[in-house]
């Protein structure tokens, strides 16, 4: 997951405009031990005024919802603005484990015109 080859196909993805993206999780991905690659993208989600949640992966009675603040820092780069510009129209929710690590990640469109 922490390559180029992950953002820019995540972009790509992100650029066709899906309804939805699931992404599996890899092994060591928890809500405490985001990876930094990830998180630039959950933080580009959010400064786009997206929504970045965290949820049980399945429904528990009684456990709520957490917010999930992600601090990150996004370089100025051209080519990195670029790189994330898709994720400005996904809220991003991270489905977790009872024991915490990250099972799935899911990618919704916000807004589902062209």
């Amino acid at each position: 997951m922490d390559s180029r080859l992950f953002d820019e196909s995540l972009s790509s993805t992100m650029s066709g405009k899906p309804s939805k993206i699931i992404i599996d999780a890899p092994a060591g991905f928890t809500l405490s031990k985001i990876p930094e690659r990830f998180d630039k993208w959950l933080y580009s989600v959010k400064d786009n005024g997206g929504k970045v949640a965290a949820k049980p992966e399945f429904a528990t009675r009684g456990l709520l919802s957490v917010v999930l603040d992600v601090i990150g820092t996004i370089a100025a780069k051209v080519d990195e603005i670029r790189l994330y510009k898709p994720s400005e129209k996904y809220d991003a929710t991270l489905l977790y484990r009872p024991d915490g690590s990250i099972a799935k990640v899911v990618f919704d469109r916000r807004d589902n015109s062209p």
